[in-house]
């Protein structure tokens, strides 16, 4: 039911989270290289206050060298998704937004069992409850960031700069994968 309030709202939040994913993924393998890393890259970050540039050297570290030697098993599976998202952008984040949206819409499809038909009992509710609040819970940590950084930038603004960003990755008007919504 495209163009309800409620899947609109699902969908503006996926489109945010979708632009955040990389930046986020960026920024964590850069803290845990920072505090556990070694060598040149270690010093990089160290030397770097900014996140943003933190999670570029990050980038561009592993699209020159590939994995720099993380250990832990969560550590290379993002350094492989950072590989992949960069070797094909529009396929990858296409495929991570159409998962955030189908999570945010059962989300939205529950409440609305909840709220107007008073049903506790739907089977997807134990999956939807599981899976979302992480995902909502980074959805508003981006909206409430942007709405109180220097620009001070609207909860639909942002989402609206979340789908130009998305419509113009990988063309010459896009932005680098650690930037999408700075």
């Amino acid at each position: 039911m495209p163009g309800a309030k409620g899947v609109d709202a699902a969908d503006r939040l996926a489109d945010i989270v979708s632009c955040s994913f990389p930046r986020a993924e960026l920024t964590e393998l850069a803290r845990r290289w920072e505090k556990h890393g070694s060598g040149d890259l270690q010093m990089l970050l160290h030397e770097e206050p900014s996140r943003t540039e933190q999670a570029r050297i990050m980038l561009e570290a592993i699209l020159s060298t590939g994995d720099p030697g993380f250990v832990q098993a969560k550590d290379v599976a993002a350094v492989n998704r950072i590989v992949q998202l960069s070797a094909n952008m529009t396929e990858v984040i296409g495929r991570i937004h159409s998962y955030y949206r189908s999570a945010f819409r059962r989300l939205y499809y529950q409440r609305n069992f909840i709220m107007h038909a008073a049903k506790f009992d739907s089977v997807s509710l134990p999956s939807t409850t599981r899976s979302t609040p992480q995902l909502v819970a980074a959805g508003v940590d981006r909206v409430v960031n942007a709405r109180f950084s220097i620009r001070g930038v609207s909860p639909l603004g942002l989402a609206a700069r979340a789908q130009n960003e998305l419509a113009l990755l990988a063309t010459p008007g896009g932005r680098p994968l650690f930037a999408l919504l700075e």
